[in-house]
C-alpha cells in the first residue's frame, strides 16, 4: 500500500511540475509553492499513512525471565471493557482477562476473572467466542494447576491466537458459579505476537 502512495505521490509531482510552459528546472525547490495541490495531497497522504501505521491497542505486553533455566516468557494480557455483574461476595468491580503467554517453547491463552469462579467439572469447562461477527465457537478448557477457580487455560491455543490477530472485538461466554452465563467483552484491535 505504502509503494502505491508513493507512486501516486511521484506521479502527480511529476505531471504537476512539467505541465507548466517554465523553461526551470522542475526540481528547482524556489519555484514549488507549499500551497500546492501536490503538497496539499502529499501532506494529507502522508498523515494517513502514519495514522494508519499507529493504530490503539489496549494490550500490554511484558517479559520475564525464568531464574531457574534463564528461559524467557512473554505475556501479552487485555483487559475486558465490561465488568462482571456478579452477586456477594464477589459483586464490585470484577473484570475479566485475556493473557496470552509463550512459556517452555508453548503458547497458552488464560481466561481470569478478578473474583469469582468458573462452572465445570474436575477437567474444565466449554466456553462459547465469537471473534467479530463471525459465528461463535466452542472451545474447550482446562482448570489451572493449581485449581484457581478464576483461571481457565483456552485449548487449542493457536488456534485462538491466530483468530486474536485478525479480529478487532472478541465476546466470550462462560458459566460463573451462582450467576450463571456471563458475557466478557474484549476489544482485541492491535493485537501482535510473534512468538
Amino acid at each position: 500500500m505504502k509503494i502505491n502512495l508513493l507512486i501516486t505521490i511521484i506521479s502527480l509531482t511529476f505531471f504537476s511540475c512539467n505541465s507548466g510552459s517554465s523553461t526551470q528546472s522542475s526540481l528547482d525547490s524556489s519555484v514549488v509553492r507549499k500551497d500546492t495541490p501536490v503538497n496539499v495531497l502529499s501532506k494529507t497522504l502522508s498523515d494517513t499513512v502514519k495514522k494508519a501505521d499507529t493504530i490503539k491497542s489496549d494490550w500490554n505486553y511484558s517479559d520475564d525471565i525464568n531464574k531457574m533455566d534463564d528461559s524467557k516468557i512473554s505475556y501479552a494480557r487485555l483487559s475486558s471493557t465490561n465488568n462482571l455483574n456478579l452477586s456477594a461476595p464477589y459483586d464490585g468491580d470484577n473484570e475479566a482477562h485475556i493473557t496470552v503467554r509463550k512459556k517452555e517453547g508453548s503458547n497458552n491463552v488464560i481466561l481470569q476473572i478478578d473474583k469469582g469462579q468458573f462452572m465445570g467439572d474436575v477437567y474444565g469447562t466449554n466456553i462459547r467466542v465469537r471473534f467479530d461477527t463471525n459465528k461463535p465457537e466452542q472451545y474447550y478448557c482446562s482448570k489451572s494447576s493449581d485449581d484457581d477457580p478464576a483461571v481457565l487455560f483456552i485449548s487449542s491455543a493457536n488456534k485462538f491466537i491466530s483468530k486474536l490477530k485478525k479480529s478487532n472485538k472478541v465476546l466470550i461466554e462462560a458459566v460463573v458459579y451462582q450467576d450463571g452465563t456471563q458475557q466478557l467483552e474484549f476489544n482485541t484491535t492491535g493485537f501482535k505476537w510473534t512468538h
